[in-house]
């Protein structure tokens, strides 16, 4: 099999949806996951490092149906498959202010180890690091710049619950990549940002995406003006797409411009079986 084009590492799981503490729905989720989905919507060779239980059929064949290169997924004996807990109060899921609480179990994934990345994948020239605790984005980011004399570039993203509790290590994480994705809210991380020289993708949910480069505000990509139904791994869908773009070749603004459109398309429905032809059944 040819090399993948792009690597992705971090966690693949279930999103769990409570409602008033009454589970509503449960599908395939996790940072990784939605950044192949939005990878794999645009290019053929994309490669996922995670853990998972030797018996979650589910999710093997989701990422087989993605055409995701398995050659990075450690299945283990021991352990369960992660899962991200998602509360909203209200009756109304729709309801898009509802406040929300997100619990994490990772599972088998607690301890996905640079070590789990295949010698093979250290050979491609294009990695992401999909949202995940910034200790082990650190410990990954250091094992391929190590490792590798193949890799040009390695972006990263986050999340406000790794920003608001440690903002400084996600920094340093942050420095260690060449492209870094983050939410507009987070203003004090986004102007030490703009003081590297480095691109940076600024994440404004609704509003769409800003590509800036140290503080030059290259372009400003407005999202596509949909029904919003489950905005649930949207982000992470803007990055993957983002990244696969790149590593296809194309410049950094075209990048952006069809990314923003493919995670404006991620809210229309729940789920994101949507965005591509086969259908992943649960």
């Amino acid at each position: 099999m040819s090399l993948p084009q792009i690597v992705i590492i971090g966690h693949v799981g279930y999103d769990v949806v409570l409602i008033d503490g009454f589970e509503r729905s449960r599908h395939i989720a996790g940072a990784a996951f939605y950044s192949a989905v939005g990878a794999a919507s645009l290019i053929s060779r994309v490669g996922v490092v995670s853990r998972l239980p030797r018996n979650e059929i589910t999710i093997i064949e989701a990422l087989k149906t993605l055409k995701v290169d398995l050659g990075g997924i450690t299945l283990v004996s021991d352990g369960k498959t992660p899962e991200f807990i998602l509360r909203y109060t209200g009756s109304d899921f729709e309801d898009m202010d509802a406040t929300r609480g997100v619990t994490i179990s990772l599972g088998c994934a607690e301890f996905l180890a640079p070590e789990d990345i295949p010698p093979s994948f250290l050979d491609c020239s294009f990695v992401h690091i999909a949202t995940a605790n910034p200790t082990n984005q650190i410990q990954w980011i250091k094992y391929l710049r190590a490792k590798s004399r193949s890799i040009q570039t390695i972006s990263m993203d986050t999340d406000q619950l790794f920003l608001r509790s440690d903002p400084s290590l996600v920094l340093k994480a942050f420095m260690l990549s060449d492209i870094a994705f983050i939410n507009h809210r987070e203003e004090k991380v986004l102007n030490l940002l703009r003081a590297l020289k480095k691109h940076v993708i600024v994440k404004r949910g609704g509003e769409g995406a800003e590509l800036w480069f140290g503080r030059e505000l290259i372009t400003r990509v407005p999202a596509k003006g949909v029904r919003v139904v489950d905005t649930t791994g949207s982000g992470d869908i803007l990055a993957g797409a983002f990244m696969a773009q790149i590593a296809g070749g194309s410049d950094y603004v075209q990048a952006l411009a069809t990314a923003v459109n493919i995670a404006s398309e991620s809210v229309r429905e729940y789920g994101v079986n949507h965005l591509f032809k086969n259908s992943i059944s649960q």
